[in-house]
């Protein structure tokens, strides 16, 4: 059950930077933190204007949006430039995994 619950706060964590994404309109770079197999934390890197609440509460709304929507989620290994060639661009390209 561990092992599903941290592939549920990644899973989520990726739903966020998605939606962090598509609302600043450029990518982030961000690094993810595990602190329990419950729980994670997401810092984002960002250079533009200052975000608002507004912003924010798109931010939420479009991450909910999406988590309604079921979507399938598929997992799965690669090598780390395989991954980089497959996915460049796309919102889950920039971000570090940190496992604590």
């Amino acid at each position: 059950m561990e092992k599903n619950r941290t592939a549920l706060v990644s899973t989520a964590i990726h739903v966020l930077k998605g939606a962090i994404v598509k609302e600043l309109h450029l990518p982030v770079t961000t690094t993810k933190t595990f602190s329990t197999k419950t729980a994670g934390r997401l810092a984002v890197e960002y250079e533009g204007p200052k975000v608002g609440d507004d912003v924010v509460k798109r931010i939420e709304a479009a991450a909910n949006e999406k988590i309604q929507q079921n979507v399938p989620i598929q997992q799965f290994t690669l090598p780390r430039a395989e991954a980089e060639a497959r996915f460049r661009g796309t919102p889950a390209t920039t971000h570090t995994h940190t496992h604590t």
